[in-house]
């Protein structure tokens, strides 16, 4: 964990495959599908956004404004265990 931001990113990997681009003006082009992709909670998205997003509030404030705004959609929030 860095000492300058408090919030600390978990990087993971993807997985893809190409596939030939059969469309016009696609020629000697792939398209990629991803195969599988790990999921990223409120947490690990707020951590980005102030490791890399340029985002120079309080992490926690952030995660409570994220959870906050969801809770108001009806949405279940995010709650750390």
């Amino acid at each position: 964990m860095s000492s300058i931001y408090e919030a600390k990113e978990e990087m993971h990997q993807i997985e893809a495959q190409l596939y030939p681009n059969h469309l016009a003006g696609g020629e000697n082009t792939s398209l990629a599908k991803n195969l599988k992709e790990k999921t990223i909670n409120v947490d690990a998205i707020c951590a980005a956004m102030r490791n890399r997003g340029g985002y120079d509030g309080s992490h926690d404030e952030a995660v409570k404004t994220v959870n906050h705004f969801f809770a108001e959609g009806n949405e279940k929030p995010y709650i750390p265990h």
